[in-house]
């Protein structure tokens, strides 16, 4: 299996002080962004757009992380899925949500913003239009900046999930496979 070092105890100055910009924006980075600072210039801008998609968007962070979770489970990204179900649950999403994504099971009982949602990974995934009416009814809830950070987000996770496999980052030593 392809494995990365993980360069970041012998970082050069000027990618230490990227590491610890990104470091005090995110809280910590482990596995898959350690593996990236192979490449300090590349982690930079892979990190300035995840940022931007996680801190900065117009997209409701539940909306966000629910998106982030249904391209987890899609791809079978275990990795970004224990990553990222602690923030959809500081987002707002329930257990029961979180559960359901999981589990793959239909989504409408809790919001009918969140089958299109699901919809909405299904085509981009799938590399597929969206229907015009499905624009439209995102439009009305998320804007259309929404609707674009909604599709760059689940392109951008897709990419992580790409990279993940690449180099077979390992989960954090206590998390356990969630499928």
């Amino acid at each position: 299996m392809a494995k990365l070092p993980d360069p970041t105890g012998s970082l050069d100055p000027q990618a230490k002080k990227l590491y610890d910009e990104m470091l005090a924006k995110r809280g910590s980075l482990d596995g898959m962004y350690g593996a990236m600072f192979n490449h300090p210039a590349l982690v930079e801008h892979v990190g300035q757009l995840g940022s931007y998609l996680r801190f900065e968007a117009t997209l409701p962070g539940e909306i966000r992380e629910l998106a982030i979770l249904l391209v987890a489970r899609r791809q079978k990204a275990a990795y970004e899925w224990v990553k990222h179900a602690p923030p959809a649950r500081q987002a707002g999403l329930s257990e029961a949500v979180i559960e359901a994504v999981r589990e793959e099971k239909d989504l409408s009982a809790f919001s009918p913003l969140y089958p299109k949602i699901s919809q909405t990974v299904d085509l981009v995934l799938a590399e597929q239009s969206l229907p015009g009416a499905l624009q439209s009814e995102l439009e009305k809830t998320l804007g259309l900046p929404g609707v674009l950070e909604l599709v760059i987000l689940i392109g951008f996770y897709r990419m992580i999930a790409g990279f993940i496999f690449a180099f077979d980052v390992a989960l954090p030593a206590d998390a356990t496979r969630p499928f």
